[in-house]
């Protein structure tokens, strides 16, 4: 026999030195705010708002846990609702909002009239399985409006969240939250052309170990439908894409754009098609192990963003307020549906995971301490000697340390 089965075998009931310790946890927070004015030349017929949240965690030691308060999502409910966003810097999936394996995607989704009093609302959707958790939220907030002209719906949607990774002992867990709001407005061919205050403000933190993947959408987004025809003309007048992976900050406020994440991918696009003269620009940043990869600005953003191969922290002038006056052209003749959609939202997904499962006392080092740590939690009846999580003690456990004192830390054999 090989002389650490046999000293585990012989020795179940002594009582020995030694202690497990928790996991390192992985805590990721994100607030993305939308303050908007928007002001079409009229027709403004209905005023809409549209939410999505969506929590969970999967945990090795306690089973998975879903936010679910309806079946599962519309797929005509919103952009964000069913496509997953890739790969993020580092390779770290970027599985928001896709559900898992392809499954459906369980979630909180409404759509509700805003009335011309306006709104002023929250809403979050949490889930617990301690010491992992998570919270997807939702925050509305429009001024009262007149239905008859002259136009004007301003206000501010955000959606923040957090989500946190960690494990009571050993083994993996992982926490994603998600969530968007947005507010929308229909009309005819009068919502055609008028002018967009847009003012963004993102603040995205990412402490702890363990891997993580960050993103937040805000598009302001028009699509006209010609109601003798079908044809549909839609339009984008602003749209931009942060991603993210690993422990860093990025927050943009107050016309400074501030970040010392590790991996970051920011890109900022307002096309010339359909706005007047002067008002576009686009920005391609980039950053790898925390130096500037790629910095692409131009039209209003010239110049702006720093060469490449500077190193991480940055703070970067850049403004965060936007006037923009809009003209889709349709053709006046025909009617129109015009759709307006003013949105944005953001999502985290940490996770951690035990790399060495039987260092129980914690040194990095795989020995005859840690087989110690083993016994005297084994004769305590404690939980961290269930090494195959059944809530029960017995030879399976046995066996189960000893193939991860086996199998080594990070699987390379430490011992």
């Amino acid at each position: 026999m090989n002389p650490i089965h046999h000293l585990a075998a012989a020795s179940l009931v002594a009582l020995l030195a030694g202690a497990a310790g928790a996991q390192p946890s992985q805590q990721m927070d994100y607030e993305v705010t939308h303050n908007f004015d928007f002001r079409p030349a009229g027709d403004v017929v209905e005023v809409r708002g549209l939410e999505f949240r969506h929590a969970w965690l999967r945990t090795f030691y306690a089973g998975d846990a879903w936010g679910v308060e309806s079946p599962a999502q519309d797929p005509d409910f919103d952009p964000f609702g069913t496509e997953s966003w890739g790969a993020v810097p580092g390779g770290v999936p970027g599985a928001f909002n896709s559900g898992l394996f392809g499954s459906p995607v369980p979630c909180v989704y409404n759509d509700f009239i805003i009335p011309p009093g306006g709104i002023n609302s929250g809403v979050c959707l949490v889930v617990d399985l301690s010491p992992s958790n998570a919270a997807a939220c939702t925050e509305f907030f429009v001024w009262p409006y007149n239905p008859a002209g002259p136009f004007r719906i301003h206000g501010s949607v955000k959606s923040r969240g957090a989500a946190r990774a960690a494990t009571p002992i050993r083994g993996a867990a992982q926490a994603y939250a998600f969530s968007t709001a947005a507010v929308t407005a229909r009309g005819g061919i009068q919502l055609a052309n008028g002018s967009v205050q847009w003012n963004p403000v993102i603040d995205i933190e990412s402490v702890g170990g363990g891997s993580s993947a960050t993103a937040v959408r805000d598009p302001i987004h028009f699509v006209a439908t010609n109601l003798v025809t079908g044809d549909v003309v839609e339009a984008s007048l602003f749209d931009f894409d942060i991603q993210a992976a690993g422990s860093g900050h990025v927050r943009w406020d107050a016309d400074l754009f501030e970040t010392d994440a590790l991996e970051l991918d920011f890109v900022l696009g307002i096309p010339p098609q359909f706005l007047a003269p002067g008002q576009h620009g686009r920005i391609e940043l980039r950053i790898r192990n925390g130096v500037v990869d790629t910095a692409i600005d131009d039209g209003i953003f010239a110049g702006l963003l720093p060469p490449v191969g500077t190193t991480i922290p940055l703070a970067i002038p850049l403004p965060n307020t936007f006037d923009l006056d809009y003209d889709l052209g349709l053709d006046p003749s025909v009617p129109w549906d015009v759709l307006t959609d003013l949105s944005g939202g953001g999502g985290v997904n940490p996770a951690v995971s035990d790399t060495c499962p039987a260092d129980l006392n914690g040194d990095g080092i795989l020995d005859f301490f840690d087989v110690l740590a083993f016994l005297e939690a084994f004769a305590m009846g404690s939980a961290d000697a269930d090494f195959n999580l059944d809530d029960e003690l017995n030879f399976f456990d046995v066996l189960a340390f000893l193939e991860a004192f086996a199998i080594g830390c990070d699987g390379g054999g430490d011992s």
